[in-house]
């Protein structure tokens, strides 16, 4: 049998979920049913809910966390749901160093890295703070903590391939909430020192529509950090780490316009799972609970203690995680993405890629990868189909009136097959007037299906002088770069637009 083994945090770990329904399982359970050999033993079942990275210090490999839950004082019959309790330890560099004979692991899960953000960064009530502050957070995150994780797992698991899963969108501006989901979130922000317990009243509607916005940014922050630094690492240590979207869209959010895969405050949780966790949630805070009740929405959250508030929200902790639709979206994209790299055929990556011409040069070569590269044959299979898109839109003044408000708030871009508008909200890496957009594809378009990159700008006045660097990537490696100055871009109507072909 070939060795699975899945780190993680509480997504990966299914928080609310019974063990068959966790994603992990049952994407090894359609692997079996396909013929394929996998096996997943829940000894190798690591994630736990508020696992972090970590820092990689000796506090990293000795904290209590989870272990002293787990201290055989504590020992009960829900002691399997134990993970269910937010705590940051084991961190994820932890559960790698914990995962015995590494060598015989032949596929590792794994995902990482938003705990370390901060959940709760979106609450926070000064947008302009969240954008600066929180961004840059997220790249520090990636470009530290989830790259020095990545070198220690491939050299701890030589044998497996990888599989890094996203995470997914719980909220955003279309969702409907209901007030008392803010006194939930205002009392989970007071636990980690953001802006303390708010009541429901007191969030205005701009604030409301600022909180949906931001926990949509910080999904798509993270989602363009983290492929940027897999398709990185990749290029850089001739790996093959798989990047697997969540296919969920911004419709399946919490109260979105379609079928919700995330639970909702009024949503129950498996009964054995929910009486799991809120026994060792009884453990963790020791302290008389009876008094309070289950549904943390009954409360005057004002009214409880902070360490009342404390066990309520650790009760309550599967809100905002996958639901069962969820994880059954989850282990579908798993299929689409992974599957095909266990059943590797090239003719069949090749005919994909070059439409019917079995060439491995004009394979690797139909598209024009500035800086990262197929440096394995089974990559092909990343020149397959599009989960993510990313611009990178960086513009420099050079001749304007003092801090002209020139920069758009969304792109207008054409990559092939019709025009797409994107926000331009994420704050890029290099300069004030430095902005992200990404197109999440959720794996129904194809590489090939890109033949070219125009961008379309609203009209400028001409007394302004600028250059315009872009970058276009694609499953976050890099397909074109292109520096521009005023005069590169030719007026149509209300447009200026600029446009290469791809081929």
């Amino acid at each position: 049998m070939r060795r699975v083994v899945v780190i993680g945090d509480s997504s990966m770990w299914g928080q609310g979920l019974r063990e068959d329904q966790k994603y992990a399982f049952l994407y090894v359970e359609k692997l079996r049913e396909q013929g394929f050999d996998y096996e997943l033993d829940p000894k190798d079942f690591l994630a736990h809910s508020g696992a972090i990275i970590g820092d990689f210090g000796p506090e990293a490999l000795t904290s209590e966390g989870l272990p002293k839950l787990l201290a055989t004082s504590n020992r009960t019959d829900h002691s399997q749901l134990a993970p269910e309790v937010p705590t940051d330890y084991p961190s994820i560099y932890k559960q790698v160093a914990d995962i015995s004979d590494p060598e015989s692991v032949s596929l590792l899960v794994m995902n990482g890295g938003m705990n370390d953000v901060g959940m709760m960064s979106a609450v926070n009530t000064d947008a302009e703070h969240f954008r600066k502050n929180v961004h840059k957070n997220i790249r520090q995150v990636a470009k530290t903590r989830l790259k020095k994780l990545m070198e220690r797992i491939v050299k701890t698991l030589p044998n497996a391939q990888i599989v890094f899963v996203g995470y997914y969108p719980a909220l955003g501006p279309k969702s409907r909430l209901p007030m008392q989901f803010y006194q939930l979130v205002g009392a989970a922000s007071g636990l980690v020192g953001n802006i303390g317990v708010i009541p429901a009243f007191l969030l205005a509607n701009d604030k409301i529509e600022d909180f949906k916005r931001q926990a949509l940014e910080l999904h798509q922050g993270f989602q363009v950090q983290a492929s940027l630094q897999i398709a990185e690492f990749n290029s850089i240590n001739k790996t093959d780490v798989l990047f697997c979207y969540s296919g969920f869209e911004e419709k399946n959010a919490i109260y979105g316009s379609g079928v919700s895969f995330v639970f909702a405050p009024l949503d129950s949780s498996d009964p054995i799972v929910h009486e799991g966790r809120r026994v060792y949630c009884r453990i963790a805070y020791d302290f008389d609970t009876t008094h309070l009740n289950d549904t943390v929405l009954s409360f005057d959250m004002e009214e409880l203690s902070k360490e009342e508030i404390a066990y309520v929200i650790c009760t309550q902790a599967y809100l905002l995680h996958p639901n069962e639709q969820g994880a059954k979206r989850y282990a579908k994209s798993m299929e689409k993405i992974v599957t095909p790299y266990i059943k590797f055929s090239l003719r069949e990556s090749l005919s994909q890629i070059t439409n019917g011409q079995l060439s491995i040069r004009q394979a690797t070569s139909k598209f024009r990868f500035h800086k990262h590269a197929v440096t394995k044959i089974k990559m092909l299979r990343e020149l397959c189909w599009l989960h993510t898109i990313i611009v990178q839109f960086d513009l420099n003044l050079q001749v304007a009136p003092s801090d002209p408000d020139i920069f758009p708030s969304e792109g207008l871009f054409d990559l092939g097959w019709g025009q797409e508008r994107l926000q331009l909200s994420l704050l890029g890496p290099n300069t004030h007037f430095s902005k992200y957009a990404i197109m999440e594809c959720h794996g129904e378009r194809k590489m090939n299906e890109i033949t070219q990159f125009q961008i379309f700008l609203p009209l400028i006045n001409p007394t302004i002088v600028f250059r315009l660097n872009l970058k276009l990537f694609a499953n976050g490696y890099e397909l074109a770069r292109s520096e521009l100055a005023h005069d590169s871009f030719v007026k149509r109507g209300d447009f200026l637009t600029w446009r290469v072909m791809i081929n």
